[in-house]
Order: structure tokens, then sequence, then C-alpha cells
């Protein structure tokens, strides 16, 4: 997608370039010369912004660009509130490992030959304190899981971290450059024509 991202973008750009030096100043060449020139101004603008959410642009260490790496800690941290208000949270966990205990055929499962010694009571009152238990121990081990993660991701290395950021929401992005140029283009065409017609509504 980077590819055909970064194509598109150039064969706009050389689009533009070549309509530029075609003589002569026909409706035609005007509407396609705007549409390439705006197409290839939203292409660049877009690829700047994408670009510089993960590294510096062309190497160049323009303030406000490389934004992941740069914000690492601030990323760790605020990954770890999130995982502990969203992912940790004792109800909604212990409640699934209770559903999860309660399963048809979950005890003899896991108790095997014994299953058949434990009466009704017996499981409920074992299901319902095991439960209870691993709400306990989520409740009172969730900050220090999550300052785990938070941890680990401050211990990335900043280029790999930004990377791997990148691997999984890159194709997306990519869809956003193509979009600058196409809706860019679109721009351009639409803002030609308005622009003539106006100028015939006046004179």
């Amino acid at each position: 997608m980077k590819l055909v991202a970064t194509g598109v973008l150039a064969v706009a750009a050389v689009g533009f370039l070549g309509i530029s030096l075609v003589p002569g100043d026909s409706l035609a060449i005007g509407a396609l010369r705007s549409a390439l020139e705006a197409a290839t101004v939203g292409g660049f603008a877009d690829w700047f912004a994408v670009v510089a959410l993960f590294r510096y642009p062309c190497g160049i260490p323009i303030p406000h660009t490389a934004l992941v790496p740069n914000n690492q800690a601030r990323i760790a941290s605020n990954l770890g509130k999130f995982v502990e208000t969203n992912f940790i949270d004792p109800d909604d966990i212990s409640a699934k490992f209770g559903g999860w205990l309660s399963g048809e055929g979950r005890f003899e499962e896991l108790a095997g030959p014994l299953a058949a010694m434990v009466p009704k009571p017996m499981r409920d009152s074992l299901t319902g304190r095991l439960v209870s238990g691993a709400r306990d121990l989520i409740a009172k081990y969730r900050r220090e899981i999550a300052d785990h993660a938070a941890d680990v991701v401050r211990g990335w290395d900043p280029k790999q971290m930004a990377d791997t950021i990148e691997d999984y929401v890159g194709s997306d992005l990519q869809f956003i450059r193509l979009n600058g140029t196409f809706v860019g283009g679109l721009v351009g065409f639409v803002l030609f024509w308005a622009q003539h017609f106006l100028r015939l509504a006046v004179a």
C-alpha cells in the first residue's frame, strides 16, 4: 500500500510537471493542470502527515514530527492506564472466569475422577471461592500489571516501537495518503470549473 500511495503521488507530480510544459491554455489543459496540481499538493501534505507520526520526514528534524518515538514515555503511561481501565476489570474478568468454570462438564474436566466424589453444593461453593479469589487477586495486582505493560513499552527501542505501530496501522494510513491525492485532484478540478463559470457570469 505504501508503494501504491507513493506511486499515485509520483504520477500526479510528474503529470503536473509535464502538463505545465505543454503550450496553450485550453480549458481541458487548464482543468487537468489544476487537478494534478491539487492532487500533488494534497498527496504530499498527507505523506508528510503520515511520515511525521513515525519519523523525521527525509531525516530532517522538523519540530513536532517523529511524534511516536519522541512521545514514547507518554504513550507507555497512557497505554498502562488504558490496559488497567479497559482490560483488567476485576468484576468483568471474574464474571467471565465464573462462567467458564460453570460450563457444562468443566468440573469433570478439571477434577478428573475425583469429580464424581464431590456433591453439587460443594462444587458450587468451590467455584464461588475460586471466582472470589480470582477477583481479589486481580483487584490487588491490576495496577502492577498495568505498570508492567507500560514499562515494557517504555523499554522498547523508539524506532522499533514506531515500526511496530506502523506495521499494525500502516495500510489504513496509506489509504489516507491515497485519499489525499484523489480528493485533492477532485477539489482542484471542481475549483477550476467553478472559477471558469464564475468568470463567465461576471463578464
